[in-house]
């Protein structure tokens, strides 16, 4: 991956990251949530896309949720 998609990506998941995101990058790499958060802001591509990785599952986790609530 190069580096302007690894920017890409960053600004793409950026408006979608939550409190707690780093934390979870951390324990993904079994690492402290600040070396997690230094990773990913020095565009590491393994960071970058385990973020993308929290952020999906999230977002699929809460629609399963909504989608068996409604049922």
């Amino acid at each position: 991956m190069e580096i302007d998609e690894i920017i890409n990506l960053k600004q793409e998941l950026k408006p979608k990251m939550e409190l707690g995101d780093y934390i979870t990058l951390g324990k993904m790499f079994g690492v402290a949530q600040n070396t997690a958060r230094a990773r990913y802001l020095r565009n590491n591509e393994e960071a970058v896309l385990a973020m993308k990785e929290i952020i999906e599952a999230r977002e699929a986790l809460i629609n399963k949720f909504k989608k068996d609530q409604d049922e």
